[in-house]
């Protein structure tokens, strides 16, 4: 299901203007959103488990992706 989804979006995408341009912006900001979600969950991870690894480091990176940038 998901490979003929990809298929059809694929096959079906725009090839230029401005309809090109929001799939673009909307498949970097989905990318963005998965690795702000990936680093939270090690956050949380390493909180919940007391880990000693870098703890400050990581909640730096999270709080540093969701700043807007200029």
């Amino acid at each position: 299901m998901v490979a003929e989804a990809i298929k059809h979006t694929v096959d079906e995408a725009p090839k230029k203007g401005p309809l090109l341009d929001a799939a673009i912006i909307a498949q970097f900001q989905r990318m963005t959103h998965y690795g702000i979600t990936g680093f939270g969950t090690v956050a949380a991870f390493v909180r919940a488990l007391r880990l000693s690894v870098d703890s400050d480091e990581i909640e730096t990176a999270v709080k540093d992706m969701h700043r807007p940038t200029t």
